[in-house]
Formats: C-alpha cells, sequence, structure tokens
C-alpha cells in the first residue's frame, strides 16, 4: 500500500503526468533521491507504469495462458473405434488463455493477453483475429517453434470422446518472463490465468501479483499445475472430470460438488465454480453457496464453455455484481457457448443484453 507521501506524490503526478522528480522534489519539500525511491515504489505496486507516469486502464485485465489451433473431429454417428465414422472436421484458433481473452473482448473489457505462439501460419491467424477483436498482444512472445494444436473428437451428442494437445511451447512462458512484464500484471484490475502454465510460473504469479487472480483449470494432467503451498485464487473454475482428479470425489449431485468446493477452498481458492457436464453450475463462495441444474439445450461442444464462464466471472467481478447476478451470467455464458462449434460464441455479449 502506497505511503502518505507515495500518495501526495501519485496526487501530483495525476495533475501533471509531465512533472520531472526534480519538481516533485521541491513541491513535496523532499530531495530526488528520495522522490526516486517512491516511484520505484509505485511502479512495483502497479500504480503507474514504467518512468512516463503512466497510469492503468480503467477495468483493464490481463489473461497469461495458452493459443492453440484447434482441430475438431464432430461425429454424426456413433462412434466406431475399428472404422471411420461420418461427421465433419473443423480447425479455428483456440487455446484457453486465448479464448478467455476473446470472450472478455467481445463483453467490452480491456483486456491484454501474454501468451506465446509460432511463427508459423497457425500464429499469423491468430494475431490477426486478436487484433480484429482488439486485444492487446504488446507482451506476448512469438517464437521460432509451431504454435500450438489441440485435436479432439466430439461424439454425436457434442460431448468431448478424447483428445491430443502439442502444447510444450507452454514452457517459454517461464517465470523470468513473467517478472519482467510484473509492473504492468500488476496494473490490470484482474489477471486470469489457465493451467497450461508450468506450475513454477503460477507459482511466481501467486507471489508476486497483488490484484485478484482467476483461474481456469485446463486438462486432467495439468489442473495440478495451479495447486501449491502458495496457491492464492480469487476464483477458480473447474469441470467436474478436473475436480475429480484432483479431489477423488465423483459429482453426481450437488452434495458432491460442495465437498469439491470445500476441499479446492483449503487448498488456497476463495470462490469455486464447478460445472458439470449433464449436471449443472455450482458456485461456492466463503459464504454463500448455490446449485444449479442445466435445462435442456442444443448442446453442440462443450468445449470452451469454461473459458465462458470464467470471462462471465471477471466481468460480474469488474461490475461489482452480486452472488446470484454473477451466477446468472457464468450460466448464460455456459448455455450460449455449448450451442457452437467454436470455442467462443460470437453471441457471448447477450449475457449482459438480457
Amino acid at each position: 500500500m502506497a505511503t502518505k507521501r507515495e500518495q501526495e506524490i501519485l496526487a501530483l503526478i495525476k495533475q501533471d503526468p509531465l512533472i520531472t522528480q526534480a519538481q516533485l522534489a521541491e513541491k513535496t519539500g523532499t530531495t530526488r533521491s528520495n522522490i526516486g525511491s517512491h516511484i520505484s515504489n509505485l511502479i512495483k505496486e502497479g500504480l503507474i507504469v514504467g518512468r512516463g507516469y503512466v497510469f492503468p486502464a480503467e477495468n483493464e485485465v490481463t489473461v497469461i495462458g495458452a493459443v492453440n489451433l484447434d482441430v475438431l473431429g464432430a461425429a454424426k454417428a456413433q462412434v466406431s473405434t475399428k472404422g471411420s465414422t461420418p461427421g465433419r472436421v473443423y480447425s479455428f484458433i483456440g487455446g484457453m488463455g486465448r479464448n478467455i481473452a476473446t470472450n472478455l473482448a467481445d463483453l467490452g473489457v480491456k483486456t491484454k493477453l501474454i501468451t506465446v505462439y509460432g511463427n508459423d501460419n497457425n500464429g499469423d491467424l491468430f494475431q490477426a483475429e486478436a487484433q480484429n477483436n482488439g486485444l492487446d498482444l504488446s507482451d506476448a512472445l512469438r517464437v521460432e517453434r509451431p504454435t500450438a494444436t489441440y485435436v479432439y473428437l466430439n461424439d454425436v451428442d457434442g460431448r468431448r470422446i478424447a483428445g491430443v494437445d502439442d502444447m510444450q511451447i507452454n514452457e517459454l512462458l517461464t517465470p523470468q518472463v513473467m517478472e519482467k512484464r510484473l509492473p504492468k500484471i500488476n496494473v490490470a484490475k484482474v489477471v486470469v490465468v489457465d493451467s497450461n502454465l508450468p506450475a513454477e510460473t503460477l507459482n511466481y504469479i501467486y507471489e508476486n501479483v497483488t490484484v485478484p487472480i482467476f483461474a481456469k483449470a485446463v486438462g486432467i494432467n495439468k489442473a495440478q499445475n495451479l495447486f501449491s503451498a502458495k496457491t492464492k485464487i480469487d476464483t477458480l473454475v473447474i469441470n467436474s472430470v478436473e475436480a475429480k482428479l484432483l479431489t477423488q470425489i465423483e459429482i453426481t449431485g450437488e452434495k458432491q460438488a460442495q465437498m469439491v468446493a470445500d476441499k479446492l477452498q483449503a487448498w488456497g481458492c476463495k470462490r469455486v465454480c464447478i460445472y458439470a457436464d449433464g449436471l449443472g453450475i455450482y458456485y461456492q463462495t466463503p459464504t454463500v453457496a448455490k446449485f444449479v441444474a442445466y435445462h435442456k439445450a442444443n448442446l453442440v461442444n462443450t468445449n470452451g464453455v469454461g473459458a465462458a464462464i470464467i470471462a462471465a466471472s471477471v466481468y460480474a467481478k469488474l461490475q461489482a455484481k452480486d452472488f446470484g447476478e454473477t451466477l446468472k451470467l457464468m450460466q448464460r455464458a455456459d448455455v450460449l457457448t455449448a450451442q457452437v462449434n467454436e470455442a467462443v460464441t460470437p453471441k457471448l455479449s447477450e449475457i449482459i443484453e438480457e
């Protein structure tokens, strides 16, 4: 927290963003070296960005996570493991971090995406799409490696049967990369991470990020990356498969969902949202909890549902929505996203128009 003197300096900078350190020293009756120390502290706390006294954007969110090419095989009949199954094959830009960031942009939130992608055709597609959606890629990494790819198969009712991911590129999102960007990360109102990040990078974020951290579990092999003795998550969004892997509890209804949420809260998550295919959404905070069963909808593809839910929860946080309003937004985001093949619905903004 800024000291009284630092608050005084901050007020003077807001009045005149071009003020020099010498002028600040004169106006506050201190030395220029002391001013330099206070400016450094203000940068570390994220109250200003860099030496140009740039102030944080209103309601800006930073998403740190993965981008990849999604390749979806959508079966039109019962899948056979011994032959070919008729269906459709789609390819589009996806990735949990990218999906969350794109959803937030659709909700009108100024969003920075810190990710890593390749210097290839898929990287070109991602970059063009991100710019069209208004995402800030100024702190993303582009490297001489292939952009990540995720290949998955859905059965005839839209539920995932199997998936294979080639995501090793995310190992380049190291603690050192985060350290260089930390002042900018800490000016955000909210930071969102996904479990594609290396465990050591997530631990660095828990230790050094000073704003609320929202997290999305991704995949049964990477969800555990989110948890350590350092875990500090404001809101976790997780599906029932990932939750079972972590807690050894199978969710068949509200009682089991509460047991899972209790465990996850004990592990460092303040709020927990669990979504279970065919059952519903369970949302638990330190003081209140509620389970909402799914109503029948035109289920097409469940990939992308979690990204929409967490984007809705971040939007609710920025708009200071109460528990009930937050849960309704998450539920609407879930239903809308499950009705399209793409991982991001072009209609997500409808959740705030209803």
